[in-house]
């Protein structure tokens, strides 16, 4: 009589057993079909980056660039530096708002079409 309620305890461990194991899969199988689109931008992305990079002469440090690129949008974030490092041209515009008119082409028109 003892070995009913046993043999009912394993079957019962077996299909929670189951259900767990279904249950993780079908979790991973939302997560792949669900990341699916992304996984195909980051790869026509990594695409695009390397013909880019192609493009930039051997000599030149990119790593340390884009350290330097993501440090100084680091301090303009933080409040530490309102213009950006020099030499970038966006520091002129930051200080002079009428920099950006200088910037723009020369049209052989008026702007108010008289």
């Amino acid at each position: 009589m003892a070995a009913f309620p046993l043999c009912r305890y394993n079957s019962i461990k077996l299909v929670n057993t189951i259900f767990l194991v279904v249950t993780i899969v079908i979790f991973f199988g939302y997560a792949v079909f669900l990341l699916r689109p992304y996984k195909a931008k980051v790869e026509r992305e990594a695409c695009r980056l390397a013909g880019l990079l192609s493009h930039v002469p051997a000599e030149m440090d990119v790593a340390a660039h884009a350290r330097q690129v993501v440090r100084a949008y680091g301090r303009l974030r933080a409040g530490g530096s309102k213009t950006p490092a020099a030499g970038t041209g966006s520091a002129r515009i930051a200080a002079d708002p009428d920099a950006v008119s200088s910037l723009m082409p020369k049209s052989s028109g008026s702007a108010t079409g008289a």
